[in-house]
């Protein structure tokens, strides 16, 4: 018979069923000969070559089935190999299915996927590539996780790696386990393995980050008896905690302990050579129509004890200075209203007064008291406030000498 074409067509049908090889190796033979004898008529045709376990053509061979078809080995491995490209299903599959279940399907090449997909229980030890959206989903079975795994422990290269065309690596896990992000990370917890440090900015990080403009709170907790440490023990740079320009409140050992004690201690170094330890506590320059106000121990009421203490009184050249202004009490001592009293112990050096007008009030140390920087004058006269005790006074230039009995507080005027 012959086709639209022209084109001789010959149709063998072979039925066996019990048939011995010389049987089958005849059938070929006259199925080769009907093609060679018919091959002449009409326009040039493409060679078809049969063999006992082989079908060759020189030109397009098609196979098409006319209804559901199976192409398969009773056993062994079945090959379909291409001369190029290899299309499966590209024209009028509706979907393509290839492995079954429980068994491995294996690609020893790289795999491009050009559409979003999503991967079940995929093993791949070549590279996985995908220009489409691509999933990777463990098994519904919670105790299949989803897992990237290198060839060995001791590899020093990459077990996932995201890269872009153009901005090169993105986000890199490698296999010591280290993360690399080109960007951030964003994550609501960050940890590390069990009694391991976790550390920021170790290596590469110029500075570090943590809160922005956006965050409430920042909160540094740990167990009971943890230890925080902020600097280092050769740090030569500078720490600041608070530093808004706005109303704010920045506290300090601000707990209320319940049967414990707080210590808190500030400059609390010792200089072994040279150098030493400044404190400075509003130090600040106020500005017009502003005050800068340090309080020390002024909430006591009349439950406990508040202690201040003030200066040094080891046996070196120490110094405490209490200076005010020029306000009419530029200095002031203070007890409570309805008692208490001040008490002003001067040692053995004694107790100097300096005024710079010409009157004050001095105490006796060991009998006497020295008052500097007065004006000079005609007379200075002296009263002994706390009994009716002798007192001599004598003016030698701008310093005047106060001598009376023990400890008495004295009253005295230059004119």
């Amino acid at each position: 018979m012959h086709n639209t074409s022209g084109e001789r067509i010959i149709l063998i049908s072979l039925r066996t069923k019990k048939m011995n090889k010389t049987k089958k190796i005849g059938l070929v033979a006259v199925l080769a000969l009907a093609i060679a004898l018919g091959s002449g008529i009409g326009a040039a045709q493409a060679a078809l070559t049969l063999g006992t376990t082989s079908v060759g053509s020189d030109g397009v061979l098609t196979l098409t089935g006319a209804a559901a078809s199976t192409w398969s080995t009773s056993a062994g491995a079945l090959t379909i190999d291409s001369g190029a490209a290899l299309n499966l299903g590209t024209t009028n599959a509706t979907s393509i299915v290839i492995g079954k279940t429980g068994i491995t399907t294996t690609d020893p090449g790289a795999l491009v996927v050009t559409q979003a997909s999503t991967t079940h229980g995929i093993t791949n030890t070549g590279a996985l590539g995908s220009t489409g959206a691509t999933t990777l989903t463990a098994n519904a079975n919670a105790t299949i996780p989803l897992s990237i795994v290198g060839v060995n422990g001791t590899q020093s290269g990459d077990y996932l790696d995201v890269t872009n065309a153009t901005a090169g690596d993105i986000f890199k896990i490698a296999s010591n386990g280290a993360v690399t992000a080109a960007t951030s990370i964003t994550t609501p917890i960050v940890d590390s393995a069990a009694s391991a440090t976790l550390s920021l900015g170790t290596t590469n990080a110029t500075s570090v980050t943590i809160g922005g403009t956006a965050t409430t709170a920042v909160a540094l907790g740990g167990a009971v008896a943890s230890t925080y440490t902020i600097g280092t023990t050769t740090g030569t740079g500078i720490i600041t905690l608070g530093k808004s320009t706005a109303a704010n409140t920045i506290n300090i050992g601000s707990g209320n302990p319940s049967a414990a004690t707080q210590t808190i201690n500030i400059g609390n170094g010792a200089a072994a050579t040279s150098g030493g330890v400044a404190v400075n506590i509003g130090n600040g320059i106020p500005g017009a129509g502003t005050t800068n106000a340090v309080a020390i121990g002024t909430a006591g009421t009349t439950t406990g004890t508040v202690g201040v203490t003030i200066g040094s009184s080891g046996a070196a050249a120490h110094t405490t200075t209490i200076q005010g202004g020029n306000g009419a009490t530029a200095i002031t001592l203070q007890t409570n209203a309805t008692g208490g009293g001040i008490a002003i112990n001067p040692g053995t050096g004694g107790l100097k007064v300096t005024s710079a007008g010409n009157k004050g009030t001095a105490i006796l140390s060991g009998g006497s008291a020295t008052v500097t920087n007065v004006i000079a004058s005609t007379i200075c006269v002296a009263t002994d406030t706390t009994a009716a005790n002798a007192v001599q006074v004598s003016l030698s230039g701008t310093t005047l000498t106060i001598t009376g009995t023990t400890t008495d507080h004295i009253n005295w005027i230059c004119l």
